[in-house]
């Protein structure tokens, strides 16, 4: 049967123009000249005849405006014509097809010595194969960057010098999002035919729920299974080995495949050298941590990676980190001569030994009046510690100075807090002060274990602790509790660090538990202006906003204090703050603490985690072809446009109208 459908259906609601012609005929009427003659029985005669001719002629001349109206919307609304009678053959219509190319990092993956990208390639040109110069096609990628600049609508074939240097993107755009796209830009096309291809090794990913374009999935991974290996989640710290404090590199090897791996080689890279080395054995899919320890790092900033020695996978073979070696460490406390007197030394002794931990040998502890404290004072520090019982209006300004700065401190609660302070952490922090019944010991039972300051300890063997807190706190939206008596926190973060803990109290065998030590340490670490170690980044993260240049690992220049900045590419990046002197507009530290070193990564995507492949297209006009798509492409038939046909038909009946114009003229005449 014939089928025919109209591309613009809504133009057809103007087919009641074609009424126009009628009306006048119908209302619009020639009045004779009246004209007196001596005997007008003839005359009547004569009028009566042409009258009757005149009534025909006006009939076929609004008959032939009211087609020329009629198939002119007709054209303009492009009816599609179905004959199925028809065998095209090796014949397609002209076809504006777009090619969306996966470049995300998982497209990088190597079989038969080629990446998937290149796989991706030769299936684009293996498909334009089909192609002629009546067709139209677009290449689209996951790199915004190159779609911004490279594509664009070409009639034939892509020229090769698109393909040329493409690679895969670290942020790559979602196939969703380049799927409207380019049915967006094959719009702009005006073809009847069109057809979306996505050549990708089909990781699942979101995809639309319906779309207008018939779209093809070609899969570009042809392997029944994925063999990776990734290095995840190395970071820096001090930690107890041995019997003595040492600087490790902790991180974990994992395995995503089915298959045993043998004999992997794993290595630390730091300062530009490879330092150490080890083997591992990974089960399927095991994900095992190890640990480096470093003992060649130099003062000031040290930066490096862990990486495992995997070539049919790269992008995340490695893990970057940095962090700050300095060679006269500091801590300002900020206490109150009575509480020195009472024998406290500035800080509860606890915390004044974990803090000569930190320091190391070098280190030292500065105590500090709170009169005398100015704001510039934490240049000196790697943070400062505040111990008092009188948080006075001066200390509570240079607080919130510090805050606007996202300068982190930490606060020891003391029990003789008054009211005034109290209502200050209320307002500051959202920290609401209650007063304990009595101050006794309190059984600990939670921790925070997904929280990166002590996320990867063991808690196992909390049994029986108890502390005793200095007040009953009840928190703000944006505190978060470390450590959580039955009643009230012990330890808050809220980018500063609380400890609310009465250390003036003995019976607390909390201060002998591996996680009080922990705690503490790696909150050190936390608001420490110098550690990178917990300082790190991922792809897509922004930066706190500061005015300086951030240099990308490849060399690039950003403005730091951009708030639409994101960090674009893995690695070491330096950030270094505005200066005075300056080289080709790009300000030049003059030492190393200006100048402070970032660790960016890649976050755990669809390129880290095992082939997870789309078995299934649910998108109605979708289907996924298989590995041998060859005889599957450039075969839709929505059939065939006949709007030239129908203009070419209005010419014939304007030229058909013209020539009985003239007839009728000449008739009269006569």
């Amino acid at each position: 049967m014939f089928g025919l459908s109209f591309l613009n259906a809504g133009i057809l609601i103007a087919v009641i123009a074609t009424a126009i012609p009628l009306l006048i005929h119908l209302f619009v009427k020639n009045k004779p000249i009246k004209v007196l003659f001596s005997s007008l029985k003839f005359i009547r005669e004569i009028i009566e005849e042409r009258k009757k001719k005149m009534t025909l002629n006006q009939l076929l001349l609004m008959i032939l405006r009211m087609l020329i109206i009629l198939f002119t919307i007709f054209a303009v609304s492009r009816p599609i014509l179905q004959l199925p009678f028809i065998n095209k053959g090796n014949y397609h219509p002209p076809t504006a097809i777009a090619f969306i190319l996966d470049t995300s990092p998982s497209m990088d993956y190597v079989i038969d010595q080629k990446t998937q990208i290149q796989h991706g390639i030769e299936i684009i040109r293996n498909i334009q194969l089909d192609m002629n110069n009546r067709d139209a096609s677009l290449l689209l990628t996951s790199d915004l960057m190159f779609n911004s600049l490279r594509s664009r609508l070409v009639y034939g074939q892509l020229p090769d010098r698109d393909f040329h240097n493409i690679e895969f993107t670290w942020t790559p755009e979602p196939i969703n999002r380049l799927i409207h796209q380019a049915q967006q830009e094959l719009a702009k096309s005006q073809f009847l035919h069109k057809e979306i291809f996505v050549i990708s090794d089909m990781q699942w990913t979101e995809l639309p729920d319906e779309i207008d374009v018939p779209i093809k999935f070609i899969s570009t991974f042809s392997d029944s299974i994925r063999v990776n290996l990734s290095i995840e989640n190395a970071s820096v710290r001090k930690d107890f080995i041995a019997g003595s404090l040492q600087r490790i590199a902790e991180f974990e090897v994992v395995n995503y495949s089915p298959l045993n791996q043998r004999d992997q080689i794993v290595r630390l890279h730091i300062n530009g050298t490879n330092v150490s080395e080890k083997m591992v054995d990974l089960q399927p899919y095991e994900r095992k941590t190890d640990f480096f320890v470093i003992n060649n790092e130099s003062l000031e900033w040290n930066w490096g990676w862990v990486e495992v020695r995997n070539d049919r996978f790269l992008p995340d073979n490695r893990y970057y980190f940095s962090f700050y070696s300095d060679p006269e460490p500091r801590i300002g406390v900020i206490t109150e001569d009575h509480l020195r007197d009472r024998g406290t030394g500035g800080l509860p002794r606890p915390i004044t030994i974990l803090a000569e931990l930190f320091l190391g040998e070098n280190g030292d502890i500065d105590i500090i009046h709170p009169n005398n404290l100015q704001l510039a004072d934490h240049e000196k520090y790697h943070f400062l510690i505040f111990y008092l019982t009188n948080y006075s209006s001066r200390i509570q300004t240079l607080i919130r100075e510090l805050k606007s700065q996202n300068i982190q401190s930490m606060f020891i609660f003391h029990p003789d807090m008054n009211d005034i302070s109290k209502s200050f952490f209320q307002t500051q922090y959202g920290l609401e002060m209650g007063t304990l019944p009595n101050r006794v010991a309190r059984p600990i039972i939670a921790y925070h274990q997904w929280h990166r300051i002590i996320g990867d300890f063991d808690f196992s063997t909390q049994i029986n602790l108890q502390a005793i807190p200095v007040f009953n706190l009840g928190l703000g939206i944006n505190n978060s509790p470390l450590a959580t008596t039955d009643l009230t926190p012990l330890f808050i973060e809220n980018n500063d660090i609380f400890i609310n803990i009465n250390f003036l109290t003995s019976g607390q065998n909390f201060f002998s538990h591996p996680s009080f030590p922990i705690i503490v340490y790696r909150s050190f670490s936390w608001i420490s202006k110098y550690d990178g170690s917990l300082n790190q980044y991922l792809l897509g993260d922004t930066f706190r906003n500061k005015q300086g240049i951030l240099i990308s690992p490849s060399g690039n220049d950003y403005d730091a204090s951009i708030l639409s900045f994101r960090f674009n590419e893995p690695g070491i990046w330096n950030f270094i703050e505005n200066q005075s002197n300056s080289t080709n507009n790009r300000p030049v530290s003059q030492n190393n603490n200006e100048s402070t070193m970032l660790s960016v990564n890649m976050f755990d995507f669809e390129n880290q985690s095992r082939h997870n492949p789309m078995n299934e297209i649910k998108i109605e006009n979708g289907s996924l072809q298989d590995f041998d798509f060859q005889g599957s492409i450039l075969q839709q038939d929505r059939g065939y446009e006949i709007w030239k046909i129908l203009l070419w038909v209005v010419l014939a009946f304007l030229a058909t109208e013209m020539i009985v114009v003239l007839i009728f003229q000449k008739k009269a005449q006569v």
